[in-house]
């Protein structure tokens, strides 16, 4: 015979005389009391059968109960008790799930602890049974809430598998700011003490933007960035008075929109193929509107040629000037006639009536 052999043969026979005396012990315990010393001016007290319903009750030398445990068929409980009786702590079954409170001296529950087969929970109370500070765990995610002293949320931490936010709140129960994030995109609010005007900054796949908004609940600035960069201004209600500027690969545009909401001033630079096709240009363009949209003021610009354009409806020009390759020219036009005045450098100014 090994060592293995013989520490295999003393286990064995060490469980054996294992459950030999705790069936003796349950065969004289059961339905009996047995009081025993337990030193220090303690007593032990086991009662009933404990392999299937009794207590152990440990009682100091004031006679009250210090520690109880207690068992049946539906579980068991344990409770400790302070030098006033009161109890401080307790650990015990809530419908067959596992709890454990603890107690102030004054017997409050102060601390709760609690698990079950979806998650957990942590809980901190107040003298008031108010909860200050709570933690959750549940298979869609974990959740932390902190309340002020008078109860109210003052901040709440979420998290699940998409994403997850913070927010956190003022004394009114306001929310003031908010930290989130979903599977691409992110998002940081910023509010004011009740909850109305608010910061926005927003980024997802696509770009971001930040989003400035009044007591009204009108955006007065947004900054947009998808495939280009987008700034917008404008005024409060009841007014549409707007500035937008906006940007991409091929150039830049800057609007003045009217307090109707009507664009009154275009500037903008584009890019555009030349005319052979075979390269591209840079073309400089100025609107100026009246408050109906109909153009007044045209000035274009490239890089052979500039014009501008005066009228005094849509397809009704009264006046233009324009440069191309070195000539210059300029057209006047009344109801009935149009005069075109032209210079170069090979030509003398000429006036021709049609």
């Amino acid at each position: 015979m090994n060592n293995r052999d013989i520490e295999r043969l003393i286990e064995e026979r060490v469980e054996a005389a294992k459950a030999e005396l705790r069936a003796e012990f349950d065969e004289r315990l059961s339905g009996k009391e047995v009081e025993l010393g337990g030193g220090m001016d303690s007593t032990i007290i086991i009662n009933g059968n404990l392999a299937v319903r009794g207590t152990l009750e440990m009682i100091g030398s004031d006679g009250g109960t210090g520690v109880l445990l207690t068992t049946d068929i539906g579980g068991g409980c344990v409770v400790v008790r302070n030098d006033s009786g009161q109890i401080v702590a307790s650990l015990s079954p809530d419908n067959g799930d596992g709890m454990l409170i603890v107690r102030d001296e004054l017997g409050r529950s102060a601390i709760e602890l609690s698990v079950n087969r979806r998650g957990g929970r942590v809980e901190t109370l107040d003298s008031s049974g108010e909860s200050l500070v709570l933690l959750t765990a549940s298979e869609n995610g974990g959740i932390v809430r902190v309340a002020n002293k008078i109860g109210k949320t003052a901040v709440m931490i979420f998290a699940s598998e998409t994403g997850g936010n913070v927010s956190i709140n003022n004394s009114k129960a306001k929310l003031v700011a908010l930290l989130s994030s979903v599977e691409v995109s992110g998002r940081v609010l910023i509010k004011d003490s009740e909850g109305d005007q608010s910061v926005s900054l927003t980024t997802d796949e696509d770009g971001g933007f930040i989003s400035v908004v009044d007591d009204n609940k009108v955006e007065v600035i947004g900054l947009y960035a998808a495939d280009g960069g987008v700034v917008h201004l404008r005024d409060t209600l009841p007014s549409d008075a707007a500035l937008v500027l906006s940007a991409d690969a091929s150039g830049g545009t800057l609007r003045l929109h009217s307090p109707t909401g009507q664009p009154v001033i275009m500037i903008s630079s584009q890019e555009r193929e030349t005319k052979d096709g075979e390269d591209y240009e840079h073309v400089g363009h100025v609107q100026i509107m009246d408050g109906s949209g109909n153009e007044k003021v045209i000035l274009t610009a490239d890089e052979q040629s500039g014009s501008v354009v005066v009228g005094s409806g849509p397809g009704e020009p009264k006046a233009w000037l324009t440069s191309v390759d070195g000539v210059g020219r300029v057209y006047l036009r009344n109801d009935s006639s149009t005069t075109v005045i032209t210079a170069s450098d090979e030509q003398s100014v000429g006036d021709e009536d049609n």
